[in-house]
């Protein structure tokens, strides 16, 4: 099951980062979750957002919300600025996650 990690199409560099940054239980997650985490790569893509490597790394959590609610949560702020500070300082999606 963990191999369907694959079917995320994270490359194999930032996928070893994300595990020593997050263990195995999270790569479990993303595994077992893998549509997902590829649509929320694909939205936050569509945004604008350079950074999601780094994001993938340290904001993992991310990448496991449920698409509608973090498409929500987009809705909430400027999109156009919010996008730029997260290019910027990708820890800038903490104000996203905080609201």
């Amino acid at each position: 099951m963990i191999e369907d990690i694959v079917l995320t199409e994270i490359n194999q560099d930032t996928l070893e980062k994300m595990y020593h940054q997050n263990g195995y239980d999270v790569m479990m997650s993303f595994a077992c979750n893998h549509e997902l985490v590829k649509k929320n790569i694909e939205l936050l893509k569509s945004f604008g957002i350079l950074k999601i490597e780094d994001l993938l790394i340290n904001r993992s959590h991310l990448f496991l919300k449920d698409n509608e609610k973090l498409l929500k949560s987009f809705a909430k702020f400027n999109v156009a600025n919010l996008v730029n500070l997260i290019n910027e300082d990708y820890t800038m999606i903490d104000e996203l996650m905080d609201n």
